[in-house]
């Protein structure tokens, strides 16, 4: 949902292009972070299975 290209699309729509960069700031960390609690999920579920 915090695609690069779908900021840029809400931000032209709301006529705010220069929110694009700001809402990428805000939002690339918190999505870095699902990232890893998802990637570390999937290495904890293998490591279970393999058991």
């Amino acid at each position: 949902m915090a695609a690069p290209a779908r900021i840029a699309l809400v931000a032209s729509t709301l006529g705010r292009p220069s929110a694009e960069g700001e809402t990428m700031r805000l939002v690339g960390p918190i999505v870095g972070v699902a990232l890893v609690i998802i990637v570390l999920g999937v290495l904890i579920g293998r490591a279970a299975a393999g058991m």
